[in-house]
């Protein structure tokens, strides 16, 4: 209906994205920072198990015969969380009733660059931003400023003068039902962030960026962000690495990483990555490190790409990470850093041959390939 929104408009990969696709990776997307992630605005779903039978089962209050899918808890144990990031193991989701809420009509976006790189300053202003403007931030996104250098050489048409970059930028997306509450969004994020940020235009590194006092909301930019930024062009391929981490293991995980990066180096590796491209916040203390690397998918290339990306997503899980586009790559790296305990690993199996007794979905990520198998074989050690 018109006036309403969902909250989160999906991830990154915008056009090739699916409803199914969000829910069934826990994703993050345009919104997710005041909405949450794409399951935290289900409350239910149509699936069809891989079983003999194909049975078809709804979940949240859909499971009562009688209601209509307004809730999601309350009418039996929470089975639409067995769906969620389940990544296509757990059955096959035909229909998902999602939470509407009323749509403000009044949108901007400000951006901030830091006066230096400092991941223990830009915490600090993400926690003070969510506690003080909590309700009018849709998006709070941190950009580092080897990214904005990137974007600058990517530009489709560069100033005569280079801005100096000196730290990562803040974007702050606002937004509101009136415009005395917008405005005084505004001028409480400027308050907090005026002693060590300067306020910062993208047309300072590309002319055809527009002004944020000129910023209108539409689709375009958030449905191509990952064809724009991260998707690069054949045949090379982007091994994203994107997880979750505490807002407050920020700084720690970014030299986790400059030292994974290092010895890495050392050992001769060829492909290395950005700790980030973008640090997306959440609502719940949080936020999405989206990062990765690029590999050539071509004969004689590939390997080295996947063991490269094994290995830097198996060092993110050993340091807490939790990732959720749990492909093949990025499943079977968790189980290769010898995350799960093995009373994990028996109930999930336990849980899957009930919904899918021949092994019917997705065979090959956890490592998993029969009931049978023992999956802690695949653990890599001496790292």
């Amino acid at each position: 209906k018109k006036g309403l929104t969902t909250g989160v408009l999906g991830p990154g990969s915008g056009y090739s994205a699916t409803i199914g696709g969000g829910l069934s990776n826990s994703t993050a997307g345009f919104g997710s920072t005041k909405y949450g992630l794409v399951p935290e605005i289900c409350i239910g779903v149509e699936v069809v198990l891989p079983n003999p039978q194909g049975t078809i089962l709804r979940t949240g209050a859909a499971a009562n015969r009688y209601a209509q899918p307004f809730c999601r808890y309350g009418v039996a144990p929470d089975f639409t969380g067995l769906f969620m990031g389940d990544v296509g193991t757990m059955g096959i989701k035909t229909k998902a009733f999602l939470k509407l809420s009323p749509d403000p009509p009044l949108k901007t976006r400000r951006d901030y660059m830091l006066h230096k790189d400092d991941y223990n300053k830009a915490t600090e202003f993400i926690h003070k931003l969510q506690k003080e403007v909590k309700d009018g931030i849709t998006d709070l996104m941190v950009v580092p400023s080897i990214v904005i250098d990137l974007k600058g050489l990517m530009a489709k048409e560069r100033p005569p003068k280079k801005s100096e970059i000196t730290g990562p930028v803040f974007q702050v997306g606002l937004e509101a039902f009136d415009q005395r509450i917008l405005d005084v969004y505004i001028e409480r994020v400027d308050e907090i962030l005026k002693n060590d940020t300067r306020p910062f235009e993208m047309q300072e590194i590309d002319l055809t960026e527009p002004l944020t006092k000129d910023f209108k909301f539409n689709l375009k930019y958030a449905f191509n962000y990952f064809n724009q930024y991260i998707s690069p062009a054949p045949p090379s391929i982007a091994c994203t690495t994107c997880h979750k981490i505490p807002i407050t293991h920020i700084a720690e995980a970014k030299k986790l990483s400059d030292e994974f990066e290092k010895i890495q180096k050392q050992k001769g590796t060829e492909l290395t990555g950005a700790f980030a491209t973008v640090i997306f916040t959440l609502p719940n203390g949080h936020c999405v490190i989206v990062g990765g690397l690029i590999g050539d998918n071509v004969d004689g290339k590939r390997q080295k790409a996947m063991n490269a990306w094994h290995a830097r997503l198996r060092h993110q899980v050993r340091y807490g990470g939790v990732h959720y586009w749990l492909g093949e790559a990025i499943s079977q790296s968790i189980v290769e850093a010898d995350a799960f305990t093995p009373e994990f690993i028996q109930f999930f199996k336990d849980i899957k041959k009930t919904v899918d007794p021949n092994f019917l979905l997705s065979p090959k990520k956890f490592h998993m390939y029969n009931y049978e198998d023992d999956i802690t074989k695949y653990i890599v050690k001496d790292e």
